[in-house]
């Protein structure tokens, strides 16, 4: 993928994108997540008893309707009305309107002033720019981590490789009935990369991005796993990290994320097709 200016300058960048995420938390009254948002589950049964206590009827919501979107059950653009979410998932106005608003701070949820909510569009300039973006702030936050981590940091990243590895290596295709076993296992390994790097904002931009573009892979069925050599990208990125090759690691990163974008942009697909910004 050709690079653009996303280089331009780290600095002014992640000043504006943090300027720009707390504006948000601030308008809609919540406070961040220093580790971002969860990661995608691979059960629809999230409740407040299996979560513990601490676990309010917001987050129950919000992890719920985040994980549709994800897998897409719900398509880019679908208006999202509060009395069927309610239903859907078993929680009062209040706590679902909580989610619906920061899942707008998330890029996955839009709001439409007065009139609702519906579910983010979705279109090929802006795959490039979740690429370019997370392949800049993902980047950076994995060579921070190279510079910060210690010895625990590198033992985690060898356990979540290990899980991906062994998942990988029982040769079963990726597909709709084990797609979010392998979404829990590759996320993961990408927020075990970066989990030392010392910033959690930036490792909430780096999730938020993940997020965003592990949608538009969802949303593409016929997606082609089999023409990647999963195991050797992940293992070369894995080599770069043990060895503390900041640049090569950066590098291998940058050619990882790119490669999504390439595959789904050089599919022939109709995902596109209706569902600009209105």
């Amino acid at each position: 993928m050709k690079k653009t200016s996303i280089f331009f300058n780290i600095g002014d960048f992640f000043l504006f994108f943090t300027n720009f995420f707390c504006h948000h938390a601030s308008e809609h009254n919540f406070k961040t997540d220093p580790n971002g948002p969860a990661p995608i589950m691979n059960s629809a049964e999230i409740d407040i008893e299996e979560n513990g206590p601490g676990v309010t009827l917001t987050n129950v919501a919000l992890d719920r309707l985040r994980n549709d979107i994800l897998r897409g059950a719900f398509t880019p653009s679908t208006k999202l009305r509060i009395e069927e979410l309610k239903e859907r998932y078993g929680v009062g106005g209040s706590p679902m309107r909580e989610a619906l608003s920061r899942l707008v701070a998330e890029g996955l949820v839009k709001s439409l002033n007065q009139r609702g909510f519906r579910v983010a569009p979705i279109s090929a300039d802006d795959l490039l720019d979740i690429t370019e973006t997370r392949q800049s702030i993902e980047g950076t936050a994995v060579v921070r981590a190279i510079e910060r981590g210690d010895d625990a940091w590198e033992g985690s990243v060898l356990g979540a490789f290990h899980r991906l590895d062994k998942f990988l290596a029982r040769g079963v295709p990726i597909s709709e009935e084990n797609g979010d076993d392998w979404e829990v296992i590759h996320s993961n390994f990408h927020r075990t990369l970066i989990s030392a790097c010392g910033s959690p904002r930036m490792i909430g931009f780096c999730h938020q991005l993940y997020d965003q573009a592990t949608r538009y892979r969802s949303l593409l069925v016929d997606y082609n796993f089999e023409s990647r050599d999963l195991i050797a990208e992940h293992r070369d990125l894995l080599d770069a990290v043990l060895s503390r090759d900041a640049d090569r690691a950066r590098t291998m990163l940058e050619k990882h994320i790119a490669l999504t974008a390439d595959i789904i942009l050089s599919t022939e697909t109709d995902i596109f097709e209706g569902t600009s910004e209105k």
